[in-house]
């Protein structure tokens, strides 16, 4: 989670701080904070049920006993660190890095 703070800082001090001479959308975009196209957007809602389902039945396939097995919330969040994680250096890397330079 602090990771994920981390990367995200730079981002967030660029927008704030360009917001009065470039405004707040065209800074964001500088950052790559912007919409997609519908094209993405019509993709990612056709993919959405397909992937809740698989989900949905990778949960029922791990029995309560499992789930009732010591260290199995730690693991959860150490999943959870490890996505926010990835989506931060993706919001440095790509977004911040990769609207400074090109």
């Amino acid at each position: 989670m602090v990771e994920f703070l981390l990367f995200l800082i730079p981002s967030l001090s660029y927008v704030l701080v360009r917001r009065r001479p470039l405004g707040t959308r065209r800074a964001g975009a500088n950052v790559g904070w912007q919409w997609g196209s519908w094209r993405t957007a019509g993709f990612a809602v056709a993919l959405f049920p397909i992937l809740l389902g698989l989900g949905y039945v990778g949960t029922r396939l791990v029995t309560s006993a499992d789930l009732s097995a010591p260290g199995v919330v730690i693991a959860q969040g150490i999943s959870l660190a490890v996505i926010l994680r990835a989506v931060g250096e993706e919001i440095f890397f790509r977004g911040f890095l990769g609207g400074m330079l090109l």
